[in-house]
């Protein structure tokens, strides 16, 4: 079942990505460019990014780790991932996900990019959000994580306008997890480990040296992905 949550509710129940995206956005703010705007409305529509820059959250400890699956098709490889990522999550007890991204700002960040799976994409969020320009959070369980799964793909991998990161933050506060251009999963495990690389091998799942390449492509050139001017 999917719902739409605010992004204030999400902050104020769940510390562990609050206290992330807090960080995150610290290092996002950019003073020289805040000086830059023209007037105040530009001025305010970037502060207004910056949602939770300024609250103060207990400092938590994290792993980071980048994992993978061996599939180079790309037009079944959201339909593998998010069932591989079923598989996995249901092992290990995660059942739902809050999906937010890092900035308050829209997931889609080009609609004028008619790349044809970018924008069946976009016509799916739209049917979920009812808003082409929803910046809040979508709260779903594992029969929608496709959807959401390859949703985030397509924006990530061809709107390069978009918010840079998408979380999807397990519901019980452990782990969050984003999805990157190449496909790989970037994992952010929360005080204890979840997802130790034993098990993830053990599901078929390859545990990368944190760096990520494009395994869709011999020259690494992304087709359909554009940048709004």
């Amino acid at each position: 079942m999917i719902t739409l949550v605010s992004r204030e509710t999400v902050f104020a129940q769940h510390k562990n990505i609050a206290t992330e995206i807090s960080e995150m956005q610290k290092a996002f703010y950019d003073e020289d460019y805040l000086a830059l705007c023209d007037n105040e409305q530009e001025r305010k529509a970037y502060l207004d990014l910056f949602d939770i820059k300024d609250l103060s959250f207990p400092k938590i400890n994290t792993s980071y780790k980048v994992t993978a699956i061996d599939h180079d098709e790309l037009k079944t490889y959201t339909k593998t991932l998010a069932d591989r990522l079923k598989k996995l999550f249901l092992a290990t007890g995660i059942e739902s996900f809050f999906v937010m991204a890092h900035l308050n700002t829209a997931f889609i960040g080009n609609t004028d990019n008619k790349y044809p799976p970018l924008q069946k994409a976009f016509k799916k969020f739209q049917n979920i959000t009812g808003d082409i320009n929803y910046n809040e959070v979508i709260s779903i369980d594992m029969d929608d994580l496709g959807d959401l799964v390859d949703i985030a793909f397509w924006i990530a991998r061809c709107d390069a306008s978009a918010p840079e990161y998408t979380f999807f933050h397990d519901a019980a506060d452990r782990l969050s997890f984003n999805i990157c251009k190449h496909g790989n999963i970037h994992l952010l495990e929360y005080e204890k480990e979840i997802l130790p690389h034993d098990l993830l091998q053990q599901f078929g799942w390859l545990v990368m040296d944190n760096r990520c390449y494009d395994k869709f492509t011999t020259d690494g050139r992304i087709k359909g992905r554009r940048i709004k001017i």
